[in-house]
């Protein structure tokens, strides 16, 4: 497999995991537990969604093939994506949700931190911004989680019931791909 091609398969990596991300948390749209809230989740949903836009774009430059970003992101078959399972997961209770966005927060805040030093000006940039939005995310989703693990006694164990069931799904995001050193 050459550069370009480990490239294209990296930033298909990378947008499709804020792809599906992004559309799991806009699931909340007008079901969040607060007003607040539902504003909060329905922002970072789109932080996910530009952000893989831009990734998806860079991709398809490189890809070379004529290929849009909305092609990369809606025009594929499913064995075609590259996103962690962890992304698919269902959104199910809010405590299910701030456990998962926790994890990918956090993940996120570590990714985004060494691509800003990568020398490919494009993802240096796109994780510039992105370092921004993960370091909230994962904030928000801290604060969340003490919140809800420090709350009732039914709040602490749906967090450690969900935080139990998502663990497993963590190992995926330190796997080596072999495709590409940035």
């Amino acid at each position: 497999m050459g550069s370009k091609e480990q490239l294209f398969k990296y930033l298909l990596r990378l947008g499709d995991n804020a792809l599906i991300q992004g559309h799991r948390l806009s699931e909340w749209c007008s079901r969040g537990p607060i007003l607040e809230e539902d504003i909060a989740l329905s922002n970072l949903a789109l932080d996910n969604i530009g952000r893989a836009q831009a990734l998806l774009q860079y991709a398809s430059e490189v890809e070379g093939n004529g290929h849009t970003a909305d092609d990369l992101a809606y025009r594929r078959n499913e064995r075609q994506y590259f996103n962690f399972l962890i992304t698919e997961l269902p959104t199910g209770n809010f405590a299910y949700t701030i456990a998962k966005q926790l994890f990918i927060g956090l993940y996120d805040v570590i990714l985004f931190e060494a691509l800003c030093k990568s020398t490919d000006v494009t993802i240096a940039g796109i994780a510039a911004k992105a370092i921004k939005e993960a370091k909230y995310h994962a904030s928000h989703a801290g604060d969340w989680c003490l919140r809800l693990g420090m709350g009732t006694a039914i709040s602490h164990d749906l967090l450690q019931n969900a935080i139990n069931e998502i663990w497993m799904f963590t190992g995926e995001m330190f796997e080596m791909t072999g495709w590409i050193r940035i």
